[in-house]
């Protein structure tokens, strides 16, 4: 099972809770260089493009290696499109990783899945941070 909401976690009795890593600013820049940059640093003209990429990839290191790799040898302004792009569809390989993991899920758990996914497609995201937000105050009793 895949979420942020560990109270989904606890509710369906979840014991083992796998946390991946986030990297910070500075080790997310490093990681997005040695992949982008092959080790080098960026000039001048990509520092903000790289900043665009890191808060995408939300310190995630799978996402920031792909990217880094996928925009490799290119201009600021292929960046921009490739990144304009990638906001609107993910990279294909973190779209392969993450079906795998879909697809190691129970028949149930993949019905639960698809319904909460299904639920808010076309939802504004914020409507979907507020019900999750409403329901930790709940449990707080607040």
């Amino acid at each position: 099972m895949t979420t942020r909401d560990e109270d989904v976690l606890q509710k369906y009795e979840v014991n083992t809770i796998y946390r991946p890593k986030l990297l910070s600013k500075d080790e997310g820049f490093k990681l997005f260089c040695s992949k982008a940059f092959l080790g080098g640093y960026p000039i001048d003209d990509f520092e903000g493009i790289i900043y665009r990429v890191l808060e995408y990839a939300n310190g995630l290191p799978l996402a920031i290696e792909i990217l880094g790799s996928s925009i490799f040898g290119k201009g600021v302004a292929e960046w921009r499109s490739f990144l304009d792009r990638e906001e609107i569809i993910p990279p294909y390989k973190i779209i392969r990783v993450l079906t795998k993991s879909f697809d190691e899920l129970d028949h149930m758990s993949k019905e639960m899945f698809l319904d909460i996914a299904c639920f808010f497609v076309g939802k504004d995201i914020n409507t979907v941070f507020g019900l999750t937000e409403g329901k930790r105050r709940e449990k707080r009793g607040g």
